[in-house]
């Protein structure tokens, strides 16, 4: 029943403008962003057996304010054994959209919602983030595998900015970062035969074995639908 939450969660939205879902406990979190208003709506949902229908009909609802603009707020996997977060919901900060008047200093914010009040604290101490012209700007995903080796942070596609085109290109970038010695490594030139360029899609880890993607392709402005699944048994311990 949970892994059907997730999925409904990642490929089919519940609503065309929640930008985030996570699980925590009993619970399913959504992130609802409206452009008009100065807030950000969190809505609870109590996870149980029976109709969906009946667990999406009694959400509650908790009003975050909005952070700068160009950038929206998305839950990030933390290993649940890590001290004192047991009780906090992570975010991060993801640009939109590519605007040289926007600092990309911001695409690093990080911060909780911590469960007791609701509230929600900025703190960019748990990651150090890669400062290389490598790693995507926009538009990847962030999954989190946890194992008999630990856990670890997967960072998937995205776009990254090509100065030679003066453009944002999409990346087969993949990235990977271990909880346990808290340092990132660059793996896609060891696995570029196994990942294609994909920007703007959606991804799950199915069984701690699949990471599956959903997306498209972007080649400047020229795009397709695109799709993959990656086996993650190949590329080794988390």
């Amino acid at each position: 029943m949970r892994l059907f939450y997730i999925l409904l969660s990642i490929v089919t939205p519940l609503d065309f403008s929640i930008d985030s879902t996570t699980i925590k406990g009993s619970k399913l979190y959504s992130i609802y962003e409206d452009n008009n208003d100065n807030y950000i709506k969190v809505i609870s949902y109590e996870l149980k057996d029976g109709l969906t229908s009946d667990v999406f009909s009694r959400g509650e609802s908790y009003r975050l304010n909005k952070i700068v603009r160009g950038f929206k707020l998305k839950f990030f996997d933390v290993p649940e054994n890590l001290n004192g977060e047991h009780d906090k919901l992570w975010l991060k900060a993801y640009q939109t959209a590519y605007d040289a008047e926007i600092s990309n200093s911001n695409s690093n914010w990080m911060g909780y919602i911590c469960l007791s009040d609701m509230v929600l604290n900025p703190n960019n101490s748990l990651i150090k983030f890669p400062t290389t012209d490598k790693f995507p700007l926009l538009g990847y995903t962030a999954n989190m595998i946890t194992n008999e080796y630990g856990s670890a942070l997967y960072i998937t596609g995205g776009a990254i900015y090509s100065k030679n085109k003066d453009a944002l290109i999409s990346s087969n970038s993949f990235f990977k970062y271990n909880y346990t010695t808290l340092e990132w490594t660059d793996m896609t030139s060891n696995y570029s035969s196994n990942l294609d360029p994909i920007y703007d899609h959606k991804s799950a880890i199915v069984d701690n074995r699949y990471l599956v993607l959903l997306g498209v392709y972007l080649k400047l402005i020229q795009s397709t639908s695109y799709g993959y699944l990656i086996q993650l048994q190949t590329i080794g311990k988390v």
